[in-house]
């Protein structure tokens, strides 16, 4: 069994939450997790810096490829947004949390 050594970077914002997973990978670059933090009145029902406003993923382009949450004024997240990545010929997807 061949076995490589794996890398992985995290970071966190002021508040201790994770900011950023980085998998390094020398052949094909890095692959950079972004979590975004801090909700508004524009996408959602609370304002919170506390509060995951939005998940982008290593091959978003432009904003795709991210997940986005919205809370209702309990702090839940019922629906987030998933946007596919720029040039997949796919519609946004809404999730819907139980």
């Amino acid at each position: 069994m061949h076995r490589n050594n794996k890398t992985t970077v995290y970071t966190y914002n002021a508040n201790g939450r994770i900011g950023t997973l980085t998998a390094v990978n020398a052949t094909t670059g890095n692959q950079v997790t972004q979590w975004i933090y801090g909700t508004s009145t524009v996408d959602s029902e609370v304002v919170s810096n506390e509060l995951l406003h939005a998940k982008i993923y290593p091959d978003s382009s432009g904003g795709s490829d991210q997940v986005v949450y919205g809370y209702n004024r309990l702090g839940h997240h019922p629906l987030s947004l998933s946007l596919p990545p720029l040039g997949r010929n796919q519609q946004p997807r809404i999730i819907h949390h139980l």
